[in-house]
């Protein structure tokens, strides 16, 4: 499935390009490389939460990761609010 976030967004990276970007830059490796493998876990559910538009992936982080629930909640209301993200949108 192509990622349609991209299409509005182009500037979005993926997960894959993230951790590869990562990967190939010393300085941030050993920076991954530091943290817990929770801490890594974390990171890498936030970027596919900021790229992502697979339902079904977005169900598994918000029920691993309550937070992204929230997140999510208020972004689904705030587009349900055509009204409010015009007038957001006009300033």
């Amino acid at each position: 499935m192509t990622n349609k976030l991209k299409e509005y967004f182009p500037m979005i990276r993926t997960r894959k390009e993230i951790l590869e970007y990562i990967e190939v830059r010393p300085e941030l490796q050993e920076v991954f490389e530091s943290w817990r493998e929770e801490r890594q876990d974390e990171l890498d559910a936030w970027l596919t939460f900021i790229s992502c538009d697979e339902p079904e992936r977005m169900i598994e982080l918000m029920e691993k990761y309550l937070q992204f629930k929230a997140i999510y909640q208020n972004l689904y209301d705030m587009c349900l609010n055509v009204e409010g993200v015009m007038e957001q949108l006009e300033r």
